[in-house]
């Protein structure tokens, strides 16, 4: 479905913006196990949608009576709607990853 966003008018696709530091994660995550689970939690919990070119996160479907208005406001031409795109939950792959890299290294140390 396409959006547009109700701050600048940009019309299109917007980008994932994640709260926090990914260097921050980094080091809790090797240095405290506990609170590196926290803290990806708390940024996955985090993620919005944002506008590509302003970075507002006050989207609306173009299709609807405001996105309509909008668009006219904004000299976009009306768009068919979109199919809707898989998202890739890339987060939640690298917490499994570092879990199953975890519980490998524990495993591994114990039968030595």
């Amino acid at each position: 479905m396409t959006k547009i966003c109700s701050q600048c008018g940009t019309a299109g696709d917007s980008k994932t913006r994640t709260s926090g530091s990914i260097l921050i994660e980094l080091v809790l995550w090797c240095c405290f196990l506990v609170p590196g689970i926290i803290y990806s939690l708390w940024r996955l919990s985090s993620r919005k949608q944002v506008c590509r070119a302003c970075g507002a996160d006050s989207f609306v479907p173009l299709s609807s009576p405001v996105g309509q208005r909008l668009a006219a406001t904004y000299g976009l031409p009306k768009e068919p709607e979109d199919a809707p795109k898989a998202s890739a939950q890339r987060g939640f792959v690298w917490i499994a990853v570092g879990i199953a890299i975890l519980v490998w290294l524990i495993w591994s140390g114990s039968h030595h």
